[in-house]
Parts: C-alpha cells; sequence; structure tokens
C-alpha cells in the first residue's frame, strides 16, 4: 500500500511539473518555446523535481511526506508515465490549430 501511494504520489507530481511547462501557451507547441523565457518557472519545477525525488531517496523526506524509496529505474518509467498529460494538451493545441485553419471554431 506504502509502496503505491508512493509511485502515484511521484507520478502526479512529475506529471503536473511537466505539464506546467505546456501550459505556457494556449497555441504554441512546447518544442517552440524557449525554456530560458521563464526562470522563476524553470526554478520552481527544477526545485520541485529535487524534493520530490529526495522525498523518494531519503529516509527523513520520506518519513514527512510518507513516502517509500522507488528504485531510480522504477523513477524513470514514473516519468516517462507522466509526460502523458503534457502530450495530450500538446495533441489538443494540434488539433485546435487544425481546426482553425480549416474554419471550424
Amino acid at each position: 500500500m506504502d509502496q503505491a501511494r508512493s509511485y502515484a504520489f511521484a507520478t502526479l507530481v512529475f506529471a503536473e511539473l511537466l505539464r506546467a511547462f505546456g501550459a505556457r501557451s494556449e497555441t504554441k507547441p512546447v518544442w517552440k518555446i524557449s525554456l530560458w523565457t521563464n526562470w522563476n518557472l524553470l526554478l520552481v519545477i527544477a526545485v520541485s523535481f529535487l524534493l520530490q525525488i529526495a522525498s523518494q531517496q531519503t529516509p527523513v523526506f520520506g518519513r514527512l511526506l510518507r513516502t517509500s524509496w522507488i528504485p531510480w529505474t522504477d523513477c524513470l518509467v514514473l516519468l516517462a508515465i507522466a509526460t502523458l498529460p503534457m502530450f495530450v494538451l500538446e495533441i489538443i493545441k494540434v488539433i485546435t490549430r487544425i481546426r482553425k485553419t480549416n474554419g471550424n471554431p
């Protein structure tokens, strides 16, 4: 149970942090916006990623946030899964852009 909660927590945190990059624009794709245009967002996301990883890898943060240790290989898998909401957001942007160019609202 603790392991499942830790995996779910990590995936949700990673997903929301990555989705923040896609949410910077309603129309431009994430790959067309430089990472360096918003230093504050970049700093907050970097610190949040580090704190999330610390909560999984160190006993002190793990006890504080009630998370359990997650192997690094599993962290990479969770990070890959966490990219899905950002990809969905980008697909929605593409569909919206295509519909507007075809004259559909």
